[in-house]
């Protein structure tokens, strides 16, 4: 599921052309949190309870998920871009032309490395233009009508997602442990934002559609309640006829989630197929939870997903820059993209790993 998610991003940023009508960018992302959603609620109900500084200690574990392999991958951004120069004999350094085109101020300067190497911040980038003359940010509506547009200054663009993530991070042990109806409060208040945003202040577009947390949240949230969910019937029984069922139409219902009915309602900031796919992934997503750990290969799958959606757009870049045209092509890329995740999941995150695991004291027997 997260593998299939995680490629939806991919194809939706390699090719306009892709052989499956595969989900939007932003329905995917939002599939993300309701995965984290579901994750977090669940290592915070089950493994970080009883642990000595325990708000610190998930904290800091995470940071340890995220952070290697996006310095690795910001590493090989920067690194690919200055030697193109230089091989090449060309003026262009890609990822660092842009910051070419404008003369910064000292904070200006200092928030886009600071953000970039910390992620922190990169979602507010996205609310944000800059002048290219004075070098200062100034807020707006839609960042598509800015220029330059203040995202190509972020050497992994696609990484805004990894700042709202930490923003929940912070704030879901203070949540993910509430009562049922606190869940659904903060998720009708927060839908209650994203409509009040749509309808009374017109902000209909991106940024304002997906990368404003306290309208966001709801999405962590509903995988809150799915966990929720999961503790009522994880020691059933399902039979294989019915895992079977709930895996291959999630599946199916992923692949050609273009094939579905794309009316929306005038009222509501989501589309028919939003709303069907995301109530079809919060009801299946217990069952699906149930379902893979029963599989350690399809686990083992799904944590390519985090290399995969961290790494691609530098694929893209290698290939489009470091080979011929024919290479360029979206099956080659995601190849490419697969095997080099598969290589930052062993030599990057595995080790790494085994250091989160060990920080984490173990109950006790009885």
């Amino acid at each position: 599921m997260r593998f299939l998610l995680a490629i939806a991003v991919l194809a939706g940023h390699s090719s306009n052309n892709s052989a499956f009508q595969f989900m939007t960018g932003q329905t995917a992302v939002q599939t993300f949190y309701i995965i984290s959603g579901f994750y977090m609620s669940l290592i915070l109900n089950e493994k970080y309870v009883n642990q000595p500084n325990a708000y610190s200690l998930f904290l800091t574990n995470r940071l340890l998920r995220l952070f290697p392999i996006y310095w690795v991958v910001l590493l090989g951004v920067a690194s690919f871009s200055v030697a193109f120069s230089y091989i090449s004999h060309s003026h262009s350094r890609l990822a660092f032309d842009v910051y070419s085109t404008v003369n910064f101020t000292p904070f200006t300067f200092c928030y886009l490395v600071i953000t970039n190497l910390f992620l922190l911040g990169q979602d507010a980038v996205m609310f944000m233009g800059i002048n290219p003359e004075t070098g200062t940010f100034f807020f707006t509506s839609d960042f598509w009508q800015t220029k330059p547009e203040l995202h190509h200054f972020l050497l992994i663009p696609q990484a805004w997602t990894l700042a709202l993530e930490l923003l929940f991070y912070f704030v879901a042990p203070l949540l993910v442990r509430r009562s049922t109806r606190i869940i659904i409060l903060f998720i009708v208040l927060s839908l209650v934002i994203r409509i009040f945003l749509y309808n009374q202040l017109s902000l209909t577009k991106d940024p304002w559609t997906y990368r404003f947390f306290p309208s966001e949240i709801m999405f962590f949230l509903l995988g809150t309640l799915a966990y929720k969910s999961y503790r009522q019937i994880r020691h059933k029984l399902l039979p294989v006829y019915i895992q079977i069922a709930i895996f291959c139409i999630v599946i199916l219902t992923t692949v050609f989630y273009g094939l579905l009915p794309s009316g929306k309602l005038t009222v509501m900031p989501f589309s028919y197929r939003e709303i069907v796919y995301f109530s079809l992934i919060f009801v299946s997503l217990p069952y699906l939870f149930k379902i893979s750990n029963q599989y350690s290969f399809d686990n083992q799958i799904g944590e390519l997903s985090y290399p995969i959606y961290i790494s691609h757009m530098f694929v893209i870049l290698f290939v489009q820059k470091a080979m011929t045209p024919f290479f360029n092509q979206e099956w080659f890329v995601a190849l490419v993209t697969i095997i080099f995740s598969y290589f930052l999941n062993r030599f990057v995150a595995a080790p790494i790993e085994k250091f989160r695991q060990r920080r984490v004291r173990q109950p006790v027997a009885a």
